[in-house]
């Protein structure tokens, strides 16, 4: 009797021993899948906090970029004023250099 038990043919295992395998396989498959869900939640948790942090700093940074364009006006509302004053100050000493050399080439041609 034993030797009618040992005649099992391949053909009939192997069918079997590849469905063992491919239900083995499909229930790894399916556990990492829920484990990727489960990642995929955090991962979106942890962008949803990233978001909220970086909308709070923009309106710090609108406030700087507001204060730094004030700044800005103002200096070259400073730099534009102090160039017309250092211009009109070369302007008119332009003005007494050009008298002083008619005057003296007025009183050249008088002598």
């Amino acid at each position: 009797m034993l030797p009618i038990l040992m005649t099992v043919e391949l053909e009939e295992i192997l069918p079997v021993i590849l469905y063992i395998a491919l239900t083995i396989l499909i229930v790894v498959v399916i556990i990492l899948v829920i484990k990727l869900i489960g990642l995929l939640k955090r991962v979106d948790d942890i962008l949803a906090n990233i978001d909220g942090k970086v909308n709070q700093l923009n309106g710090l940074f609108n406030i700087v970029d507001n204060f730094a364009d004030g700044i800005n006006v103002f200096s070259e509302k400073i730099s534009g004023f102090v160039y017309e004053k250092v211009n009109n100050l070369i302007e008119k000493k332009e003005e007494k250099k050009e008298k002083k050399e008619k005057k003296g080439s007025d009183n050249d041609g008088k002598e």
